[in-house]
């Protein structure tokens, strides 16, 4: 009789390993998947914690930037207003001084206002009633409003002011006669120390960085400061492509600097065309959640290589039981001496015979052979020969 025929008797279901090994893996690859999900939500917490830091760290630059431009817009204003005043050709100098910057003192870090005629010669100084000879008729914010009788307030490229030699940048507005032609320009200068003061104190990591500048792409102030960024035109990189889509964002990028990835949340300043962004290195971002999933890696391969044990283990004990099962059932349905099958596995087969022949409404017949002269044959030949009979 086959093997496989006198387990299938012992048991209706014969031994797979893969069977075995199911619930395992399938233990093991829940546990992955948790894990799995577990580390990316981890990743984008990360991300949204630091985009979330970075845009309230650029609301509160935004909030100081703006209201500094703010009140320097509105002495300008003031100026303007001040020198439609029939008298004020009239008034002495000093008198005319404080008529006309009366306001000016209460911006921060504001170098000077000026006031340029039509051709660019300096006509009012809020520093002297009595300005010396100048002219600035090559500045950018005189071309521009010279040019653009729409420009409204124009914030102008990083310069160097001619009489201090610091970094400043002009906030300007037109001047126009009655009939609408150019009369001049009201200049503010606002010293690029103010940004370098104001950004200083920010730590948000080791490859962080904060970055001012007009929405044409020219660098006012960058952060770490390096005094060769101020006034680079950096127009074609991707803070100024995500800006002409939307007025604030976050997305992440490698910086044309210095090539590091970072995350960037940027917004514009007010209704100023200036932009302000705030940069994150990745490397910094994920740091902890680097460890975290380092540690969490550990304890998935950990647990991976113990179930692989346990499987081995298994696999091993379930094959010895098979194997024992098999030669209790060999021992079971056979005949020691002859190794036929006995009388047991007789009844059986019939019981399943008959079971499927009245499953299947098949009829059912039985074929029984006897050997004449057997014993004779045996005591002539010897019980091996018989039993090879």
């Amino acid at each position: 009789m086959p093997y496989s025929e006198i387990h299938r008797i012992v048991s209706d279901k014969p031994f797979r390993p893969s069977k075995a090994l199911a619930p395992i893996v399938a233990v093991v690859l829940c546990f992955c998947a948790i894990c799995t999900y577990v580390l990316i939500e981890a990743r984008h917490t990360a991300w949204d914690r630091a985009g979330d830091a970075a845009a309230s760290l650029a609301a509160a630059i935004k909030t100081d930037v703006a209201g500094n431009i703010e009140t320097l817009d509105l002495s300008l204003q003031a100026v303007i207003d001040n020198l439609k005043h029939p008298e004020l050709d009239r008034i002495s100098p000093h008198l005319r001084q404080l008529v006309l910057f009366d306001r000016s003192a209460t911006a921060r870090h504001l170098g000077s206002m000026l006031v340029l005629d039509e051709s660019g010669n300096i006509r009012f100084d809020s520093r002297t009633p009595e300005p010396k000879p100048q002219n600035l008729s090559d500045r950018d914010y005189f071309i521009v409003h010279k040019d653009n009788d729409a420009a409204g307030l124009h914030i102008g490229r990083p310069q160097i002011a001619r009489s201090s030699g610091f970094h400043f940048i002009g906030v300007s507005r037109r001047l126009s006669h009655p009939d609408g032609s150019f009369a001049g320009v009201a200049v503010g200068s606002l010293r690029l120390s103010y940004f370098r003061q104001l950004f200083q104190d920010i730590s948000l990591g080791p490859n962080a960085n904060i970055t001012l500048s007009r929405t044409d792409g020219t660098i006012l102030m960058r952060w770490p400061y390096n005094e060769s960024y101020i006034g680079l035109d950096l127009g074609r990189a991707e803070l100024y492509r995500q800006f002409a889509q939307s007025r604030s964002g976050r997305f992440e990028t490698a910086s044309m600097t210095d090539g590091v990835s970072r995350l960037v949340v940027y917004s514009q300043v007010g209704d100023l065309p200036i932009i302000i962004g705030v940069g994150q290195s990745t490397s910094d971002i994920y740091g902890q959640w680097r460890q975290y999933a380092w540690t969490l890696g550990l304890l998935i391969a950990t647990l991976c290589a113990m179930s692989a044990l346990l499987a081995w283990f298994l696999l091993r004990e379930l094959k010895r039981h098979s194997r024992t099962e098999m030669k209790l059932a060999m021992l079971a349905t056979t005949d020691g001496l002859t190794g036929l099958s006995n009388r047991w596995h007789f009844d059986e087969t019939i019981r399943r015979a008959w079971r499927r022949a009245s499953r299947e409404q098949a009829p059912l017949a039985l074929l029984m052979i006897d050997t004449d002269l057997f014993k004779a044959f045996n005591d002539s030949h010897g019980h091996q020969a018989g039993t090879d009979c």
